[in-house]
């Protein structure tokens, strides 16, 4: 039952690692379509932020990207940079040089704000009846296909040998309409792009079940030979008990028999044991001499047993317990950062309920240089109350809670924004983890926390050694707040006394 119990907890730690990389997988999966579009002027190749709507739209795509850029990085989705170009254009070279030139401004923008490569980009010329002055960024959250185009080429000079040049670089050019044909031709069965990954799933699925099915089919071969076993044992101790009760027992015909007295038979003979039955024979002396080595095993063992039943089970009183994603710079959604150094303590009671505080900082000491280019300095606590649904006073297993946050920062990234961010944050929401005993009071946990957070900071410039604020802002978003890995070390006692 213990091993079961065990094994149970592995699975259930396991899962929880799963959901863990299951959350930072979909936060690049919550966006699935979402597009910006930008407006050019007529004539200019120039990403104007005042003119049109092209304002709220940078703005909102620079925090989007910002918010996925390490997906983004990763491979595991991609931005299409979408030109637009009308149908009866689509054998000007001319217009499709213009839609190469504006499909490549908005690349190189978003390049130089993110710090991404020319990989993390696809490029379509998309032939309908809108402007041709209009560039749509769109979010793809699936790594870039085999099929798809990735260069985009161009001519600033408006000869129309240049333009030759430039456009006999493409390999073909990347009209929407005919990616869309290559991947019917290459797969005539599949309706579209999103059929054909809706049928590698459904394959994916069925590999699955029949391999399911096979380890079923395995196991009830094996049961099902363990039990014909048993049976052939069975009838071979009868049998040889029925032959031993049959031996016959030979005289010689020539043996006088007195009738006062009953003589011994002479020439008496018992014919010799099969060596089948000799062989059985040994096999149950050797089982025999098994269970008797066993037997004693057990009595050395017992004492133990006896002991650890007397010592009872380990019921905690308080722990104290660090993050250790936390110390490797690890936050959400999946961004790497300088250690931020944590120490929690957590006091039990009730017999289901605990209470965790939390404290940290990054860095320890701040010995910031205003000439480097970016810093991270954070602060904060967190309190937390919990529930543990295991069974009562060993507070282990899965547990779910609720959580407040309070705290300051002051970042720095040049390679984001070269305005600093400082103010402070509050939050608050719930949090869902599991508790692994693993020796002693030696405790591994795993959960994450999920809620709102909402910012209010300055934002300001670094000139000539000062600071100088350029505007006060509020930030409220929903999402993921926190998560960890770590280990905390459990103060308690032994208790006899059974646990429901």
């Amino acid at each position: 039952m213990q091993a079961k119990l065990f094994k149970y907890r592995h699975i259930l730690l396991a899962g929880c690692m799963i959901l863990i990389t299951g959350v930072l997988q979909a936060q690049s999966m919550l966006h699935p379509g979402v597009s910006f579009e930008f407006k050019f002027p007529n004539g200019s190749n120039v990403l104007e932020m005042s003119y049109e709507s092209n304002r709220p739209e940078i703005s909102g795509m620079n925090e989007f990207i910002s918010y996925n850029r390490s997906s983004i990085q990763r491979g595991s989705s991609h931005l299409a940079i979408i030109a637009y170009i009308k149908p009866e254009h689509k054998d000007n070279i001319y217009a499709v040089n213009r839609a190469s030139v504006l499909g490549s401004v908005v690349r190189s923008y978003i390049k130089t704000r993110h710090g991404l490569n020319n990989i993390s980009f696809t490029f379509i010329i998309r032939d309908t009846d809108a402007s041709s002055n209009l560039v749509k960024v769109e979010y793809r959250p699936f790594p870039v296909r085999y099929y798809e185009n990735q260069d985009i080429f161009y001519t600033l000079k408006p000869a129309y040998k240049e333009l030759v040049s430039a456009m006999a670089n493409y390999r073909e050019i990347p009209f929407e309409s005919d990616i869309k044909q290559r991947v019917m031709e290459r797969f005539p069965e599949e309706r579209s792009v999103n059929d054909l990954l809706k049928s590698e799933e459904e394959l994916t699925e069925r590999i699955v079940a029949k391999l399911v099915k096979a380890l079923s089919e395995a196991e009830r071969q094996e049961v099902h030979s363990q039990k014909n076993q048993s049976i052939k044992t069975e009838i071979i101790k009868a049998e040889s008990i029925k032959t031993e009760a049959q031996i016959p027992v030979k005289t010689n015909q020539n043996t006088a028999v007195e009738a006062s007295s009953v003589q011994p038979a002479a020439n008496v003979t018992i014919p010799q044991q099969p060596a089948r039955l000799v062989k059985e024979s040994e096999t149950e002396r050797t089982l025999v001499q098994t269970n008797q080595r066993e037997s004693s095993e057990d009595k050395q063992r017992e004492p133990k047993r006896q002991k650890e039943r007397e010592k009872g089970v380990y019921l905690p009183v308080a722990a104290i317990k660090t993050n250790l994603l936390g110390f490797a710079g690890v936050i959400p959604p999946s961004t790497m950062t300088d250690p931020i150094f944590n120490l929690s303590a957590e006091l039990f009671f009730a017999k289901r309920f605990s209470l965790m505080a939390e404290g940290f900082k990054a860095p320890i000491s701040d010995n910031t240089d205003i000439n480097s280019q970016d810093w991270y300095k954070v602060s904060g606590a967190i309190l937390e109350g919990r529930l543990y649904i295991g069974k009562t006073s060993l507070f282990k297993g899965l547990f779910a809670g609720v959580y407040g946050l309070y705290g300051d920062f002051d970042i720095r990234d040049v390679s984001v924004d070269e305005k600093g961010k400082t103010g402070n944050y509050t939050g608050a929401g719930l949090s869902i983890g599991y508790a692994l005993p693993l020796y002693r009071g030696f405790t591994l946990e795993a959960g994450i926390k999920a809620g709102y957070r909402s910012d209010k900071y300055d934002t300001y410039v670094v000139n000539n050694g000062g600071f100088y604020i350029s505007e006060s802002l509020t930030n409220i978003e929903f999402g993921l707040t926190s998560y960890n890995i770590g280990i905390s070390y459990r103060f308690g006692s032994y208790k006899r006394s059974g646990i429901r």
